[in-house]
């Protein structure tokens, strides 16, 4: 509301509209809950993806490129917040791709006894 005052900005210019860090601006839009929220799916997926990529799942090497993926951008979104949700949609959908291929197989493999 301020910004243009405090910036000396001439009345009628594009003020500032974005925050450069992703998870400022979830907070900003959504609110604390929405930034936990948004949290806790990068953790699920960030889980998703480190079980398939133990259990080899999917192409070879590909759960172990999104999991670095998906940590590359969530380090990114601390500096950039433009386009942020794109990397994580795609990458948590390729989690869930292969953590489902995970279950499938597991249940297809039927009940093992430890």
């Amino acid at each position: 509301l301020y910004y243009g005052e405090e910036t000396g900005k001439p009345p009628g210019t594009r003020g500032l509209g974005v925050v450069h860090n992703a998870y400022l601006d979830l907070a900003a839009e959504f609110g604390v809950g929405g930034l936990l929220l948004f949290v806790a799916y990068l953790v699920g997926s960030f889980r998703q993806l480190s079980e398939a990529r133990h259990r080899a799942a999917g192409p070879p090497g590909l759960a172990a490129a999104a999991r670095t993926s998906l940590v590359m951008a969530a380090v990114a979104a601390l500096t950039l917040s433009e386009q942020y949700f794109q990397p994580f949609w795609l990458l948590g959908g390729i989690g869930a791709a292969l953590w489902a291929e995970v279950r499938a197989r597991d249940s297809l493999s039927g009940p093992t006894s430890a």
